[in-house]
């Protein structure tokens, strides 16, 4: 089914960071969001609503947030990418307390959420469920075609109970990435962390991987951590 999302999704990103509509989106999500020039389009709210992650370096004094997060008009967060995978959050209404996304690799990417306010939660690894390649997201990716496809992760509480799921559709090298998912309890700002951490981390194993379509090794970040192409 995700297959028939493309054409669409590619189309509308060349028309600006638009809004998907309802059944491109997996119904059981609550939040999502896909590539964007500079950021991201938030295209499902938890509590209805849609929002962007927008860059804010056009202020680049220190301390300043790269990234911002709003819903609409109304400010929601600040993220900072402070690595590969690892983020972090200043919610809205929390302010002198930070949260983050940190990665761990244990034969594949998981995300720890510490969130300024409550509880923390991990990701599972992230598995394949459609395409062909390897089995989990992981930095033994050879080429690109390794990365490809969809991964899903169950989010897990501190008892390792699943709680939630995280997914991310990867279709290089024309249609944006995109990110859905079930997070109970935590901020929208801290759901778009989770994105901004996921991304940069796509962004780094595809960077050293084998860029099969030009027959080089792929080294492609050039700043794109934080959006689309």
């Amino acid at each position: 089914m995700f297959e028939l999302r493309l054409p669409l999704l590619a189309l509308l990103i060349g028309c600006g960071p638009v809004v998907l509509p309802a059944s491109e989106l997996d119904p059981g999500a609550t939040f999502a969001a896909h590539q964007a020039h500079n950021g991201f389009r938030i295209d499902r709210l938890q509590g209805g609503g849609t929002g962007v992650v927008e860059s804010a370096r056009w202020i680049n004094w220190s301390g300043n947030p790269q990234f911002r997060v709003r819903a609409e008009e109304a400010p929601l967060g600040d993220l900072w990418l402070i690595a590969p995978a690892h983020v972090e959050v200043r919610e809205g209404g929390v302010p002198h307390t930070a949260g983050d996304v940190e990665p761990a690799w244990d034969d594949g990417a998981i995300l720890t959420l510490r969130p300024a306010s409550g509880v923390p939660l991990r990701s599972g690894l992230f598995e394949r469920i459609g395409g062909s390649g390897y089995s989990v997201l992981s930095r033994n990716a050879q080429t690109l075609l390794d990365v490809h496809g969809t991964y899903r992760a169950d989010i897990l509480d501190a008892n390792n109970r699943r709680v939630g799921w995280w997914e991310v559709h990867i279709a290089e090298p024309f249609e944006p990435r995109l990110f859905e998912g079930v997070v109970p309890g935590v901020s929208p700002a801290m759901e778009a962390g989770v994105t901004l951490a996921l991304n940069s981390e796509i962004d780094w194993i595809e960077d050293h991987t084998l860029d099969i379509f030009r027959g080089t090794s792929s080294g492609r970040l050039d700043g794109r951590s934080g959006g689309g192409r």
